[in-house]
């Protein structure tokens, strides 16, 4: 029937208790429109975590130029706040280090991690890509 809320409470021996958070949750409500509007969600931030996981890592790993031995310092364009090493190789962090800017890296350290919440947190609850928990049916256990 077009228009009417469908829950687990029309459907025997399938209940997922009372209240209207748990109701939202069922997965008798869910369509596959719902389920392709929450799928983007999670590449959205997946697209996030990519993207913050770029920028926030060096700049955890970041020294003061006054920190890094003289000849690092003296490859360094004139002006570099701090230095960054990855795979061997050095390279001016023009954000400066974490201390330096304590709100900016608090910011994208929570939106990384705000991006990992959501993906486990609708993974976990059965919208968009489905994450399953070990020993659950359906899961392959390699």
């Amino acid at each position: 029937m077009k228009g009417t809320l469908r829950t687990s409470r029309e459907f025997p021996g399938y209940d997922v208790g009372a209240g209207p958070l748990n109701a939202a949750l069922d997965p008798v409500n869910r369509s596959l429109g719902n389920l392709l509007v929450w799928a983007a969600a999670q590449l959205v931030a997946i697209a996030i975590i990519g993207i913050t996981s770029v920028v926030w890592v060096p700049w955890l790993a970041a020294k003061s130029i006054e920190d890094v031995p003289p000849h690092v310092a003296a490859e360094m364009p004139k002006g570099c706040p701090a230095v960054s090493v990855s795979h061997g190789a050095y390279a001016c962090n023009w954000r400066g280090t974490a201390a330096s800017a304590p709100l900016t890296f608090a910011l994208y350290v929570g939106a990384w991690a705000a991006g990992v919440v959501f993906i486990f947190a609708t993974g976990l609850t059965g919208r968009g890509f489905p994450i399953k928990p070990p020993g659950s049916p359906g899961r392959l256990e390699g």
